[in-house]
């Protein structure tokens, strides 16, 4: 499809990191916009000329024709630079005429010095596909783990029916961390589908969908 052009976009194969600091270029979702019926491609990103070490963005491209063979990239559709490290499984939805950005971010990446917030699954609503973008629910934060079990799930995806389809990731820690506890690396992880929860869109609001 596309690499990183090194000028907006990192080329994450010159960039080492550990957990909680590795550069992105990946995790592509297609969207075509219902508007000009053109195909884009957003992405997980990290900005290149970023001053600060938590640069991440979704990015987005553009296809120049219908074979899809040809893609132009594009200035990022969001910037969390000096905020956040991960913006991880970014997709789009179009729902009621109204854009929405959404993807998963976890504790750990958020910048240095700043309160962070939950892992879990943020999101942004915009009247056009290019913005200008407000956080929904005021925060951004759409779902997030419990605080009892913090790692419990990830990588949230919506679908187009609005359900959200996730992955069991480290469960029943019972306050536990894998810092002080490395043996629960492989005895907790789930690495397994989590159960399908719903979803509602009314504006800027998000919410939980409880029957």
């Amino acid at each position: 499809m596309f690499v990183s052009d090194d000028n907006i976009y990192m080329l994450v194969n010159h960039a080492e990191g550990l957990p909680g600091k590795l550069k992105a270029f990946r995790d592509p979702a297609y969207f075509r916009d219902p508007a000009d019926g053109k195909n884009y491609v957003v992405f997980a990103a990290s900005l290149k000329n970023s001053p600060h070490e938590a640069n991440g963005a979704v990015g987005i491209a553009r296809a120049s024709d219908d074979t899809l063979a040809h893609w132009e990239l594009l200035p990022p559709l969001l910037s969390a630079d000096g905020i956040n490290n991960e913006l991880e499984r970014p997709q789009l939805v179009y729902a009621k005429g109204i854009y929405y950005v959404v993807w998963s971010t976890q504790s750990h990446v958020f910048a240095e010095g700043l309160e962070a917030g939950p892992t879990g699954m943020y999101g942004m609503s915009a009247p056009s596909l290019f913005g200008d973008y407000t956080p929904l629910n005021g925060s951004g934060l759409v779902v997030a783990n419990p605080a009892a079990e913090p790692l419990q799930a990830y990588s949230w995806c919506v679908l187009g029916d609005l359900s959200v389809t996730s992955f069991v990731d480290y469960w029943g820690m019972a306050g536990r961390t894998l810092a002080e506890h490395p043996d629960l690396v492989r005895r907790q992880f789930g690495g397994v589908p989590a159960p399908f929860f719903k979803i509602a869109l009314n504006g800027n609001q998000a919410y939980l969908v409880t029957r």
